[in-house]
């Protein structure tokens, strides 16, 4: 189950966004590596609205240790932050693609291809072993 948090920030001033978003880009591959997508809005002049798609609640969970130290990196900044969680129901594209749409058929050839290449790196091995003698 994919989780989406939310996250709405007000800062002390407009002028404090960029500092903020360029933090934020920044700490992506750290902070939030976890992250399937991120997308930033502005609300109003000094508001932010954050909407991060992960793909589990332990993908999600896992940042906010960092996530918390993110935030005091940046508090000077901050007026108010809060933020929510839950399942993500539905996450679509402009021509009505449902990403979150899993194929099983995929999903189980993509397990059954990795399983065989295993096999087959073995089978190599053995091979160049007994060619080798």
């Amino acid at each position: 189950m994919k989780v989406g948090r939310i996250t709405l920030v007000e800062l002390k001033s407009q002028a404090a966004i960029d500092g903020v978003l360029s933090s934020n880009a920044n700490a992506m591959t750290t902070v939030w590596k976890t992250a399937e997508t991120s997308t930033v809005v502005r609300t109003g002049p000094a508001s932010l609205f954050n909407f991060t798609v992960y793909p589990n609640s332990e993908a999600a969970d896992s940042t906010l240790q960092a996530r918390s130290k993110w935030f005091k990196s940046v508090e000077e900044n901050i007026e108010d932050t809060f933020y929510y969680e839950g399942e993500v129901l539905m996450h679509m594209t402009g021509e009505g693609k449902n990403l979150l749409k899993n194929d099983p058929e995929k999903d189980a050839l993509k397990v059954e291809v990795e399983r065989l290449s295993g096999e087959i790196s073995k089978l190599k091995k053995m091979v160049e072993q007994l060619l080798s003698k």
